[in-house]
């Protein structure tokens, strides 16, 4: 759920496992909150915030983060985050994304993107080499989707998405944290916004 005024945006985020082995059931493992502020000059929209990740059973995450996009042809975005609660570390991602109208006000959306780890902290390692700091282009994701405007203030957006890992290091250190073992996955949902 988003909360946004003039600029200004509060995100809360929660994740429900269906399926957690470890409880046999279900188990509501994480709350991120997310404060934001963006603003556009010329062509640039920047935006900049911070997120506290709340993890059941693990050392809760804090970030910083500070992204640009060209309003230009496919939009093109980096953002950087960078780890300032525990394991120091950046994220950067670079992306396109670019929406298609189909019929009226529905478009098909479209969006790729790659991002890169760098850990400067000695307790975020490789996978099975604990004396190498993990810095490697990490993932890539892909996705597409469908808005679908209803009434004056409302939208359904369907998508599917596939996240791969970029190097045989990051296969690596994905399947070894994953609680499924895997390195790519393919997910979706549907989201419901209110806009006014």
């Amino acid at each position: 759920m988003t909360i946004g005024y003039q600029g200004v945006s509060f995100n809360v985020w929660g994740n429900l496992d269906t399926d957690n082995e470890a409880y046999d059931g279900a188990k509501y493992n994480e709350t991120d909150l997310t404060l934001s502020y963006a603003h556009t000059i010329s062509m640039a929209k920047l935006t900049g915030g911070y997120i506290y990740y709340g993890l059941d059973g693990l050392t809760d995450s804090q970030e910083v983060f500070g992204s640009v996009t060209l309003n230009t042809i496919l939009n093109p975005t980096i953002t950087v985050y960078r780890e300032i609660a525990h394991l120091p570390s950046w994220y950067v991602n670079v992306g396109v994304s670019h929406s298609q109208p189909v019929v009226g006000k529905i478009t098909v959306d479209g969006a790729a993107s790659a991002g890169y780890y760098y850990s400067d902290d000695d307790g975020f390692t490789e996978a099975g080499n604990p004396s190498e700091k993990y810095q490697q282009f990490h993932n890539g994701l892909v996705s597409v989707g469908m808005t679908v405007p209803f009434g004056d203030y409302f939208a359904v957006k369907p998508l599917i998405a596939y996240s791969f890992p970029l190097t045989d290091k990051a296969e690596e250190y994905i399947e070894a944290t994953s609680l499924s073992g895997d390195s790519d996955f393919i997910y979706g949902g549907v989201t419901l916004s209110m806009a006014f």
